[in-house]
């Protein structure tokens, strides 16, 4: 039979084991306080990195600023200037030679015939709404593209188009008074240089003379309507 005597008492005895609770404790409360410390000086750091780039931004955008919104201001009213050029160009292109066309009413009138005034009134408009927006073709081969619109065909609908009417008083003093407006308005439509610009042209008003105490002067006004005048593109 074998004894056993413990002469260390509880309290007094130790772990075989390194690391303890008390141990465990002591380095926690150096790590974690460490770690904390390093982690806001970071974040410190990175604000104020972050503030520093900030101001830096700031600093340069309020110098490029004001020339960004001067640069803005130039382009729209380069691109203001542009559409008026162009505009002011395609109604210089849409109107008709007049010094051609009063060569050609001078060759169109006869002997027997006095004209008085030409008026020229002009009415700028748009021909008619725009037309919905067409719809996009589906992918794959198309056909082939149809030809450019010839010479003389009518303004897409929405399109300023200029309109003309010229109209041409005078009188006569002969006995066949109403042939000779006639042959007057038969010679003006059937001119080669008006007729292509003519739409109609007829009399519009034929009268005794008024002011004329000759009883075969005869008065009488003339309509001739233009065709329409698209301004054209220019390049």
């Amino acid at each position: 039979m074998s004894l056993r005597v413990n002469l260390i008492r509880e309290p007094e005895q130790r772990s075989g084991s390194r690391l303890n609770v008390k141990s465990v404790a002591r380095i926690a409360s150096i790590v974690i306080p460490v770690s904390l410390a390093l982690l806001v000086s970071q974040r410190a750091l990175s604000s104020f990195m972050l503030s520093s780039q900030l101001s830096i931004l700031e600093s340069q955008w309020s110098a490029v600023a004001p020339k960004q919104k001067m640069a803005i201001k130039q382009a729209a009213r380069l691109n203001f200037n542009k559409q008026t050029h162009k505009e002011l160009e395609g109604w210089a292109a849409a109107r008709p030679d007049w010094n051609q066309v009063l060569a050609a009413i001078m060759q169109a009138v006869p002997d027997t015939i006095q004209l008085t005034a030409l008026r020229v009134t002009l009415a700028d408009k748009a021909d008619s709404p725009p037309p919905p927006a067409v719809p996009q073709p589906p992918a794959g081969p198309q056909p082939p593209a149809s030809p450019p619109p010839p010479v003389g065909t009518p303004p897409p609908a929405g399109a300023p188009i200029r309109d003309y009417q010229l109209s041409i008083e005078g009188v006569t003093r002969v006995q066949q008074s109403m042939q000779a407006v006639q042959t007057l308005e038969e010679n003006l439509g059937k001119h080669p240089l008006l007729n292509p610009l003519f739409k109609t042209v007829e009399v519009a008003n034929f009268a005794a003379d008024s002011a004329s105490k000759d009883e075969l002067s005869r008065v009488f006004t003339i309509q001739c309507q233009f065709k329409t005048l698209p301004p054209k593109e220019t390049p």
